[in-house]
């Protein structure tokens, strides 16, 4: 076989036993184990290239550095000895690292149908015929076998993906797309006015939370009551003294029942008393208590249907597990079906990034460009929708590294919706990721100060511990991902975080607890995978935490 140039093309076969054939399928494999070896090790790293010294590591890590240096001169020449003259230039060396010319070498794993290799009663183990009695390298093959065995498992069609499948099309059947019927939110006149501005600040606030609610959930604002599939809404703001307090009462369609109330004391010192953190922040809890209540009364048209899919959607996807993270695509794919809302498409793209954040083994690349498409369609459907700038805008930050477009995605979320928590979370991400570190962290910590109780709390922990570990704030980005792990005990990425963080504030027994946490979560795990430009590391390798290693542990 040979590439458009007419050279070479050398396939290397690491499912089963390790083959390596030449171009006209003659057979180059080298005898001895350890050239195997060392080969295997660059075909499955994505960059086809390893530093010398982490090859000695992993091959001849009981030897010192002079001896393991030789042993891999010796076994390099082994290898351009099996290649012969022809394929010799598919290995390339030099100082710095050792490596497989990209444009010459194919590998199985990545050519493969592996959804054919799942639906085998047994199928076939990576790198079968490699026994190296070196620790480290048993580590690394352990974790190289376990990855590929969960990635098959992953392609494996079971009956409770099919049981799934049905239930969700028993329970929501599909009908011609309907916008009539949202749940709605009327709005009420405050009962108690004592100054025209008090009036003017309760239809302020008011809008806040009916405008909060249309980006997020896609509901109707309605002036009247025609059925009982919605809420009513009063705000009260009354002045008392040098203060402003500010009620805010949800109640049922018919009248009858209140559903629920909070309120906020404001000094009338404060510059913009409509931009004070209590206020917004009460605004955000309304709007996820009023999508909760909004939620229970159950669809009763299509679009009705949708929003009750797409709420559910939301609080799985936050559940971080695979088996909810695939639940909710489905639930907000039928949703769009049945009322075309770009936000449902914007979830949709966010529902990605736990594919990539956490590591799940998947069709890496079908999840990149599945992402940036929903984005892109969110955006060109409604452009001025706080929620969809927000969500795409850490689409394009997490999973497309376009840092610059994020912050400008994220900046007009905050101008259409100041107190959007999420869009000053994301907007703290990209000035973190532009240089902006400071800036970055103070972000962070407002969007923790606005959010309300939603199921991604967990998330704005986590952010503001990124932000924190890359201005060099090490103590506070511990103790924000230790409450993003008591928020969410299964998410990875904090725990990530703590281990080289513990092992830089000198907490090695801490270090040690987090590093056998994460392996029963994740058993692939190492600090030396946190350093492969693929793994979703990229704050803490931009924070210089890398130079730790399992053995610190």
């Amino acid at each position: 076989m040979e590439d458009e140039g007419g050279r070479p093309e050398l396939r290397i076969f690491v499912i089963g036993a390790v083959r390596i054939l030449g171009p006209d399928g003659e057979d180059l494999t080298p005898r001895g184990r350890k050239a195997r070896a060392l080969l295997a090790i660059l075909a499955l790293t994505p960059t086809r290239r390893r530093s010398r010294a982490a090859l000695q590591d992993k091959l001849w890590s009981d030897r010192g550095p002079d001896q393991g240096a030789a042993s891999l001169r010796q076994t390099l020449t082994e290898i351009r000895r099996a290649f012969g003259d022809h394929c010799r230039d598919c290995l390339v060396t030099d100082l710095r690292g050792i490596g497989l010319a990209p444009e010459r070498v194919t590998v199985d794993i990545e050519t493969t149908d592996l959804c054919e290799l799942a639906r085998a009663v047994e199928p076939p183990r990576l790198l079968d015929d490699i026994d190296i009695p070196d620790e480290e390298f048993e580590d690394w093959l352990r974790q190289q076998r376990t990855a590929f065995e969960q990635r098959l498992i992953s392609l494996r069609p079971t009956a409770i993906d099919r049981k799934s499948e049905l239930e969700l099309a028993l329970a929501f059947p599909a009908r011609p797309p309907n916008a009539a019927g949202r749940p709605w939110l009327r709005v009420l006149a405050p009962l108690i006015v004592n100054t025209e501005g008090g009036l003017l600040f309760s239809r302020l606030v008011a809008d806040r939370i009916a405008q909060g609610l249309v980006d997020q959930w896609a509901i109707d604002v309605r002036d009247d009551r025609q059925d009982l599939q919605g809420i009513q809404l009063r705000v009260e703001a009354t002045s008392i003294g040098r203060d402003i307090v500010v009620n805010v009462g949800l109640r049922s369609a018919d009248d009858t029942t209140q559903l629920w109330s909070g309120s906020t004391t404001i000094p009338l010192g404060y510059s913009f008393v409509s931009e004070a953190p209590p206020l917004q922040a009460l605004i955000n809890q309304t709007i996820v208590i009023a999508g909760s209540y909004l939620s229970r009364l159950g669809p009763s048209s299509d679009a009705s249907r949708a929003f009750v899919m797409a709420f559910d959607a939301t609080q799985r996807m936050f559940n971080i597990d695979l088996d909810n993270v695939n639940r909710a695509d489905v639930l907000l794919r039928n949703a769009y079906e049945l009322d075309s809302k770009a936000v449902y498409l914007a979830w949709r793209a966010y529902d990605r990034i736990f594919y990539v954040g956490e590591h799940i083994h998947t069709d890496r690349r079908l999840v990149v460009d599945e992402a940036k498409e929903l984005a892109r369609r969110a955006l060109e459907a409604d452009p001025h929708n706080a929620t969809v700038l927000a969500l795409t805008s850490y689409v394009y930050s997490f999973i497309l590294h376009e840092f610059e477009l994020a912050h400008e995605l994220a900046t007009a979320s905050i101008a259409c919706n100041p107190a959007h928590s999420l869009g000053h979370a994301f907007l703290g991400r990209a000035k973190a990721y532009l240089g902006d570190y400071d800036g970055g962290y103070r972000e962070s910590l407002r969007s923790l100060e606005l959010s309300g109780q939603g199921p991604y709390r967990f998330m704005l922990h986590a952010l503001s511990g990124s932000a924190a570990l890359l201005s060099g704030r090490f103590e506070e980005a511990a103790r924000a991902s230790e409450m993003a792990c008591a928020l969410a005990p299964t998410y990875r990425h904090s725990r990530r975080t703590l281990i080289p963080l513990y092992l830089k504030l000198g907490r090695r027994e801490q270090a040690r607890n987090a590093f056998e946490q994460l392996r029963r979560l994740e058993p692939t795990f190492s600090l030396d995978a946190l350093r492969e430009t693929s793994y979703p590391s990229a704050g803490i390798r931009a924070s210089g935490l890398l130079s730790f290693r399992d053995r610190d542990l």
